[in-house]
């Protein structure tokens, strides 16, 4: 890939904002554009710039991930790809972040190397879900790409 993949995380804790946002810095392919703590601000920054990559926390005041999924679904088309990246073990909220047009899941405590396999692998068109987080309903699993 020539160009990098550009990348925006909104998740309301600073010091794990800073951490992904560290930790992918190392990655050749990737650069973060924008640093947001709620879905507010993630409404906001889609209305004058698209990242090709949102990971987007589930838990946030406000505005929270599930909600965010759901206004920019009700929205005008988009191209963003958004990666759920939560500590939720709740895979009802998965099937719904899913059906709200995420493409893809990650727990937040998967290894390091699975959430740039996971950006390459949403980025790149295909879906990603952790496999901590299957199974999921029946009607998911043919379109799952596992980590």
């Amino acid at each position: 890939m020539s160009e990098k993949i550009t990348i925006a995380v909104a998740d309301d804790h600073s010091v794990f904002r800073r951490g992904v946002t560290t930790l992918l810095s190392l990655e050749d392919d990737m650069e973060i554009v924008a640093s947001l703590s709620d879905g507010s601000q993630v409404i906001e920054l889609l209305e004058k710039s698209e990242p090709d990559i949102l990971l987007l926390d589930l838990r946030m005041p406000g505005m929270n991930g599930l909600e965010t999924l759901r206004r920019l679904k009700a929205g005008k088309e988009r191209s963003v790809r958004i990666i759920l990246l939560t500590a939720s073990e709740d895979q009802d909220e998965y099937a719904e972040a899913v059906t709200n047009g995420a493409s893809g899941v990650l727990l937040k405590q998967a290894a390091t190397q699975s959430l740039a396999d996971c950006i390459r692998t949403v980025a790149s068109g295909e879906i990603w879900l952790d496999s901590d987080a299957l199974p999921l309903p029946d009607d998911f699993a043919s379109a799952v790409i596992t980590g």
